[in-house]
């Protein structure tokens, strides 16, 4: 399917994606949205593309480990300032 998650907004491409119901329950929010960067239709298909399925795998592996990837996130933010 052509364009799956993708918008344009003025002369930009965004990915947007709704978290899969199943999913809900490790991600804390119901809707991922940003710019992928680049005006081009065929690159913003195939960073999409990419996108989506380093997610499903994210979420399938936190899912089996019972693990929160909001509390992950968290984490990372205070992992680096605390190394220094």
């Amino acid at each position: 399917m052509w364009g799956l998650h993708l918008k344009k907004r003025g002369d930009w491409w965004h990915y947007y994606r709704a978290i899969p119901v199943k999913f809900r329950d490790i991600e804390e929010k119901n809707l991922i949205s940003f710019t992928l960067n680049t005006r081009n239709f065929s690159e913003a298909k195939l960073k999409a593309a990419q996108i989506s399925t380093d997610l499903e795998s994210e979420w399938q592996k936190a899912k089996e480990r019972g693990v929160s990837l909001s509390s992950q996130n968290i984490a990372r933010q205070y992992q680096a300032p605390a190394e220094i």
